[in-house]
């Protein structure tokens, strides 16, 4: 609601139609996904801790990452999940999994 009060305020010019129409389906669930992060950091940062909020959300985004890397997804260029890249991801996730055991 915010953003589009901002838009409204800023005088962006509403997108036509055909351009909307044509935009990848992958944009669309982008912006469902960002408003359920964000909706989903609002209510776990209270239960869990501002540190594991974020350390899962990098970790996730690593995983992600390495996924849409390696299939070279929504038009990236491919970088293979390299046992490198793979064990830095699992460094990252094992960081966040002492944050989540030093909470206990």
């Amino acid at each position: 609601m915010t953003s589009l009060i901002i838009c409204l305020f800023a005088r962006y010019p509403i997108p036509a139609w055909t351009s909307l129409s044509q935009t990848s389906w992958w944009m669309w669930i982008g912006g469902c996904l960002g408003t359920l992060y964000v909706w989903s950091t609002i209510f776990a940062t209270p239960q869990i801790g501002a540190a594991l909020t974020l350390g899962l959300t990098i970790a996730g985004q690593m995983v992600a990452a390495l996924f849409l890397d390696n299939y070279g997804a929504i038009g990236l260029t491919k970088y293979p999940a390299s046992p490198e890249r793979i064990a830095g991801v699992v460094m990252v996730i094992l960081g966040v999994s002492l944050v989540a055991y030093a909470k206990r």
